[in-house]
């Protein structure tokens, strides 16, 4: 967790995203992806479908294996490539209080 707005939370265990590669440029990557998140379960009652744009690449989160996939809009491939996709952790939302 390399920002600020997480470091207060009692995490038991992260989260798995597979995001685009573009995405980790932003310097408060897991603190984004993290209220968005939240915000999105609460509002829908499940992450599915939350839609990021971030540095001009959108994606759509959806479940692949056991983890979230954020799928870029562009990209048709069944499962995320490694060279276009890198596993950031993220606090549970499910589980995470401050």
């Amino acid at each position: 967790m390399s920002c600020n707005c997480l470091k207060k939370l009692k995490v038991s265990h992260p989260q798995v995203f597979m995001v685009p590669r573009e995405w980790l440029q932003n310097g408060k990557l897991e603190c984004i992806l993290y209220s968005k998140m939240k915000f999105h379960y609460r509002k829908y009652g499940k992450c599915e479908g939350l839609v990021i744009t971030l540095i001009e690449v959108k994606a759509s989160f959806e479940r692949y294996s056991n983890y979230l996939w954020a799928r870029k809009d562009s990209d048709w491939a069944t499962k995320p490539e490694k060279k276009s996709y890198l596993a950031v952790f993220v606090p549970c939302i499910y589980c995470s209080e401050l």
